[in-house]
């Protein structure tokens, strides 16, 4: 300045300095470092790594290794955390080693690329139409109420608060809690439809593990009401159908209901399989689940394992002629035991009808004292038709025999007279 711009040089320096720079010290314990770190360190160690970003070592006190701050990192480093974190980063992310496995359930067959994307729209497309919302709950759920679902839940280290301290087991609990705060700011008497896609999560003890899963649920008063269907709630049929059409719209068949079930939650819980894989479960939840979300009417939830059922997917779809041929209805009366259902009829007609048994339909159940105690009458439709030719008599008969032999060497089934 003085030798470009004619500035004068006043005697020796000029320091503004109203707020003298004083020594910091901070301290951090090597088992607080340990815990936090994940790895085991010794004192030495510790000494070395803060070092060598000119942080160094003054003394010991107690359990504490006291060091002095640097006056260029007096802002960001004032207390135990910032030490420890400055040890991590020295030491090197890459070199801690977590004592778990993760292991993703996927399979090698599925290929999560376009089709599953794909698969999961699809999924979403169908239950917007069928007049469900989409929902989407927190991964993270309360502790307290998790473990009535399950004991292997994975429990995180640092909450975001008290009530979302460990990863969901299901996403049944995210669904209790959705219904519970629409029923709380609307009606009872509303009709709740609700669809969620999502991971859950599960500790297995030396790994975790996640899943991909939908769940969809039915509360409150039906929404399908017209003049000839009186206002009603909804019940196990309404999400057993909803389940059923779910499949047949992925062009999937064999779907098993399995209705001998113990008691699970406190709620009815009938599994779910296709080709006796299994896919998921119904959930009919039970009073003392529902009193831990306040909730004071029923609730039927479907809960489906989404990495198995795309698994199941067919490739390319094919599609058969309408017969030109015109097709052979009978009607069946068959008298069995009050306990048989009607899956397992259904099942098993299907299985002795041969290629030209095309459609079952049950169209009545009596019992009275007619048939006597313990009995029941299953009236059954059978519809028979070939892509060849017009079926005879002979031909209609022949199979309806086999049914009935079948029927009654599987299940005890006799025609009734």
């Amino acid at each position: 300045m003085q030798e470009l711009a004619g500035g004068e040089v006043l005697k020796n320096l000029l320091d503004v300095y109203p707020v003298k720079f004083e020594k910091i010290s901070v301290g951090v314990r090597r088992v607080q470092a340990e815990k936090v770190i994940g790895i085991t360190l010794t004192d030495e160690q510790i000494i070395k790594l803060l070092g060598k970003i000119e942080i160094n070592y003054i003394e010991k006190k107690s359990d504490k290794l006291y060091f002095g701050i640097p006056e260029f990192r007096h802002n960001d480093i004032n207390r135990e955390i910032d030490l420890i974190e400055e040890i991590a980063r020295i030491y090197g992310y890459e070199n801690l080693k977590n004592q778990f496995e993760f292991e993703l359930n996927i399979s090698q067959h599925i290929d999560y690329g376009d089709k599953y994307f794909t698969f999961i729209d699809k999924i979403r497309n169908h239950f917007i139409g069928r007049g469900f919302n989409e929902i989407v709950t927190y991964s993270q759920q309360d502790e307290t109420k998790i473990k009535h679902f399950t004991e292997q839940y994975v429990k995180l280290e640092n909450p975001n608060s008290v009530e979302m301290n460990v990863m969901r087991v299901n996403l049944l609990y995210g669904m209790l809690n959705s219904l519970k705060l629409n029923i709380n700011n609307s009606s009872k008497d509303i009709p709740l439809k609700l669809f969620e896609i999502g991971k859950v999560f599960f500790n297995k003890g030396d790994r975790f593990s996640e899943e991909n899963r939908l769940c969809f649920a039915l509360s409150g008063k039906m929404d399908s009401l017209s003049f000839d269907v009186k206002e009603r709630a909804f019940d196990f049929f309404d999400i057993k159908g909803e389940l059923e059409m779910f499949i047949s719209k992925l062009n999937l068949d064999n779907l098993g209901i399995i209705y001998y079930n113990s008691i699970e939650l406190n709620s009815t819980v009938i599994n779910i399989a296709i080709n006796n894989v299994a896919i998921g479960k119904i959930f009919l939840v039970g009073k003392e689940i529902l009193k831990l979300f306040d909730i004071e009417q029923n609730v039927f939830s479907v809960e489906i394992y989404l990495n198995a059922l795309f698994g199941l997917l067919k490739g390319d779809i094919s599609f058969s002629d309408i017969s030109k041929y015109p097709p052979v209805k009978r009607d069946i009366a068959l008298v069995m035991n009050d306990d048989v259902i009607y899956g397992e009829v259904r099942k098993f007609i299907f299985r002795s009808g041969g290629n030209i048994l095309k459609n079952i339909n049950l169209f009545d159940i009596y019992t009275g004292d007619k048939l006597g105690s313990g009995k029941k009458s299953m009236a059954i439709s059978l519809e028979f038709s070939s892509s060849e030719r017009t079926l005879t008599d002979e031909d209609v008969n022949k199979q309806i025999q086999k049914i009935i032999k079948t029927l009654e060497k599987e299940l005890q089934i006799t025609l009734r007279n």
